[in-house]
């Protein structure tokens, strides 16, 4: 068995996770892989503007798709039952081959199914296709279903570029984006600087010289940005390419941790430009050349117009970001620990100028502390004063505040950091009055 992986297998690897629309819905990236089939192979093209709804089974388009993706002529007799559309057709296709001998990208032939060989376990194949529960997926299928296993031919024609995408192509929207700045990139070519400059990472990787740009929305505010790393949680979910969902927002990525749902992250940069502050819902887009499938190859280095080496100021201020940001979940930590298991904002009093102070003054009672803490108006106050402090930026004032008088050249971090470190905060408390408020009551 070769070790290479066959182009038709790493496309359909790539579009793993793509889904038949709902209802009467049609999803466009499938009705698409007709079109395209049609632009690589003009003879087949009235045959495939006939494929109009994804309702139509498309196991043997998705097939077709594959091979035409990388050179290979898919199944196209004289008739319709001879075409790729329909699943027994592909039992034409190639050179027929032994299921002990199936390599990668074969194609597997049951009735009315077809699909390409992905491994086998025991009695049973691994079919990577289309169709498969309405979407693209990886099934097990009885050795003893299969009518036929088929060895592609070569590639009849070079790959053609994926199309150019159109100055109207559709816009990703309500995708989960944070905020990043790691002390690495996943690309080479990518020079020191680069969390100063509107950049993003999405979860693929980009084959050397096609990282496209992107455009990003939040609240009526665009920037545009480079690829500069791959991410967030995942490095093989290009759900631009599938119609899909980021996988991500599921809550688990593929390696099984936990995840906040993002599907795009943004350097500080952007994340400023756009007013994210840390995280938020963006709609966003490519700007220049539709990318190709994902590279499974370490990319070559690139030349990229980037700031130069780090200056003195650059490491000081990554540092104090670095710092702070442990700072604050060393806070948050304590916050956990002790702050009171309510916060109901709701119906505890406003303050009008909620200080220290106020909190101190509401439990000073060295001798009644813990059964003052209690008590619902003393409690209400406390909630109140602790919200409004940390809603209203008062911890980002002091902090300002001081630091600017110490470290004159620091103060600029803390307009940058600050809201993003209150909104965590505030959103930490908004978490523990749920977390509270949907815990059993406890037993007398």
């Amino acid at each position: 068995m070769t070790s290479a992986i066959p182009a038709q297998l790493l496309t359909m690897r790539a579009i793993t996770g793509t889904v038949e629309a709902p209802g009467d819905a049609d999803n466009p990236v499938i009705l698409g892989w007709a079109t395209e089939i049609g632009r690589r192979f003009p003879e087949m093209a009235p045959y495939c503007a006939n494929y109009t709804h994804d309702a139509i089974a498309w196991c043997g388009l998705t097939v077709g798709y594959c091979m035409a993706m990388a050179g290979i002529r898919p199944v196209f007799g004289s008739s319709d039952t001879a075409r790729f559309l329909y699943a027994e057709s592909w039992k034409s296709f190639g050179t027929p081959v032994d299921i002990a001998d199936a390599q990668p990208g074969d194609v597997l032939v049951f009735s009315h199914h077809v699909t390409l060989y992905d491994g086998q376990e025991g009695d049973y194949v691994l079919g990577r296709g289309g169709n498969q529960s309405d979407q693209v997926k990886v099934s097990r299928y009885a050795k003893s279903k299969l009518l036929a296993v088929r060895r592609p031919p070569s590639a009849g024609l070079a790959p053609l570029p994926a199309a150019p995408l159109r100055s109207n192509a559709r816009r990703l929207a309500g995708i989960t984006a944070t905020m990043f700045a790691d002390a690495t990139v996943a690309y080479r070519d990518v020079k020191p600087g680069w969390n100063d400059r509107p950049g993003v990472a999405l979860p693929s990787r980009f084959p050397a010289g096609l990282r496209p740009r992107v455009r990003v929305w939040n609240d009526g505010r665009s920037v545009d940005c480079d690829i500069v790393d791959v991410g967030p949680w995942n490095t093989n979910d290009p759900y631009w390419t599938t119609g899909a969902r980021p996988q991500a927002e599921c809550g688990v990525d593929r390696k099984g941790r936990a995840t906040n749902r993002a599907g795009i992250d943004l350097t500080p940069a952007a994340d400023h430009a756009i007013n994210l502050n840390g995280k938020g819902i963006v709609d966003w887009e490519f700007i220049s050349e539709e990318p190709a499938m994902p590279d499974t190859t370490t990319p070559a280095p690139v030349v990229v117009t980037m700031p130069p080496a780090q200056s003195t100021n650059d490491k000081i201020r990554n540092w104090a970001h670095t710092t702070f940001a442990g700072i604050l979940t060393a806070v948050m930590t304590w916050l956990g620990a002790t702050l009171p298991s309510t916060i109901n904002t709701a119906t505890a009093p406003k303050l009008d100028q909620p200080t220290v102070s106020a909190i101190v003054q509401s439990v000073a009672d060295p001798q009644n502390a813990a059964q003052r803490i209690k008590d619902p108006q003393v409690k209400a106050q406390f909630d109140a004063a602790m919200y409004q402090i940390v809603s209203g930026g008062v911890p980002g004032q002091l902090l300002q505040t001081s630091i600017g008088a110490l470290v004159p050249a620091a103060a600029p971090i803390v307009n940058i950091v600050e809201p993003i470190a209150r909104r965590a905060v505030a959103d930490f408390l908004q978490q523990q009055q749920q977390k509270n408020s949907q815990a059993p009551a406890s037993k007398k």
